[in-house]
């Protein structure tokens, strides 16, 4: 054997330790049930870093700030398209407990040397370059599956889509693998907003191969038949709204307002080329709020009002949390429990305490502003409304001694802002109670 081939054998045996090293074949429903565990778990811990990079923005009206709001939404998305996969094949989402995510943190399973961690921060170029577009990074033409040491998004699904074509073969599990959880139910009424995609109903290999490439496509784009990534995806939205216009089978001149792809699918850019497009600066941040970058206490020192406020943040983000895992089990009250309590604590409760907190500079005089955890705690929401009413009862005692019309109108409206997340969260707690639900 020349010398040239020894080479090339040891080259060819690198390559396979290298692939092994990344790659276990699923085999079994149980290791398929922990892969999309993770694929949740994965697509939610995105979400709070997209999110307060977007808060930390003053102009909520700039295109930075609407783009990173449709990444943000289409990763709740996933979140969702991840579960039914799991639940699919008799799995249960999580999301609390020991599945919530803490930060810094990195994708599960990914290799730390080549993703990136993930740190809820104020929105910058370089957070959008290194970080986000990292997150979002396309895997390599022709990539191969990997479940462990996993280098991108895209490569963790390719071995889940592997696991679910092994097990749906005929001669392994066959139609025996779709049997969804017991009192769980795939969830289909999922408001998405002002991002594209359609939640699949997952029934069998088909429709989960179509849902895992409908998470891939819209994070990385899609796929040229050399293996290639395009620029764009099809599941876009249709001149900013919510559905896709699709035209009546019946009537040429009648067109329906429809989720998802149509037979001339519209498109709109990747969640990687929309954050490229931020990173180069052809789309420019607005001024942003120079909050920290880390969860630490210690930075507070003793302003217990900033702390209160950033213990509300984490005792209502933790009640999300716990509504989200409910809001897949079967029975009406599961869809109450979505539609009257996890949309409030989304779109008000949570943004009005993030920007409550950068607007607020750290005691320490460093210049830097306060910025919530996203730290999971297992408190009642009880127990949240009650620290929402003594911030209510702090303000009303800095009102009663402001000593300027400048102090007094900041703490006024400050008490106003209280008191409807107060509201909100007592209303919330009359849900729960009247739904024998007890979190």
């Amino acid at each position: 054997m020349s010398e040239q081939e020894n080479i090339q054998g040891t080259m060819l045996l690198q390559s396979f330790a290298a692939d092994n090293n990344r790659y276990d074949k699923i085999k079994n429903v149980e290791d398929l049930q922990a892969c999309l565990q993770d694929a949740i778990t994965l697509e939610f811990a995105t979400i709070p870093a997209y999110l307060t990079a977007m808060y930390s923005m003053k102009d909520a009206t700039s295109s930075a700030y609407r783009i990173t709001k449709t990444v943000a939404l289409e990763e709740m998305f996933h979140v969702y398209q991840a579960a039914n996969l799991l639940i699919s094949i008799g799995g249960t989402p999580k999301l609390t407990g020991d599945r919530a995510v803490k930060y810094p943190s990195y994708i599960p399973r990914g290799d730390q040397n080549e993703t990136p961690c993930i740190k809820p921060s104020r929105a910058t170029k370089e957070l959008y370059l290194n970080t986000f577009m990292g997150i979002e990074k396309p895997s390599p033409a022709n990539a191969k599956p990997q479940d462990k040491n996993v280098e991108t998004i895209g490569q963790f699904y390719l071995a889940i889509r592997e696991g679910f074509k092994y097990l749906a073969d005929p001669d392994v599990m066959g139609k025996k693998l779709f049997n969804n959880t017991k009192g769980y139910t795939q969830q289909q009424n999922f408001n998405i907003g002002n991002g594209g995609g359609q939640i699949i109903n997952v029934t069998d290999l088909d429709s989960a191969i179509l849902a895992i490439e409908e998470i891939t496509e819209q994070g990385e784009g899609c796929k040229e038949p050399d293996g290639s990534t395009k620029n764009r995806e099809p599941w876009g939205i249709y001149n900013g709204y919510e559905y896709n216009l699709k035209q009546d089978e019946n009537d040429n001149h009648h067109y329906k307002l429809m989720y998802g792809p149509m037979d001339k699918p519209t498109s709109e850019r990747s969640h990687y080329q929309k954050f490229k497009r931020i990173a180069s600066g052809e789309i420019p941040l607005p001024a942003t709020y120079p909050i920290v970058s880390t969860t630490s206490r210690g930075l507070y020192g003793e302003n217990q009002l900033l702390l209160d406020i950033r213990d509300a943040f984490d005792g209502y983000y933790s009640v999300l949390l716990h509504v989200l895992e409910a809001s897949f089990k079967q029975g009406d009250s599961a869809q109450n429990i979505y539609f009257q309590a996890a949309m409030p604590l989304m779109h008000t409760l949570l943004p009005t305490l993030a920007r409550k907190l950068m607007k607020s500079p750290l005691p320490d005089c460093s210049g830097l502003h306060a910025a919530p955890s996203w730290t999971y705690i297992d408190k009642k929401l009880k127990h949240t409304n009650t620290l929402a009413q003594s911030l209510c009862n702090h303000y009303q005692q800095l009102i009663a001694a402001a000593d300027s019309r400048d102090k007094l109108d900041s703490y006024q409206s400050s008490q106003q802002t209280m008191e409807n997340i107060l509201r909100i969260g007592q209303q919330i707690q009359s849900l729960f109670e009247k739904n024998n639900i007890d979190f």
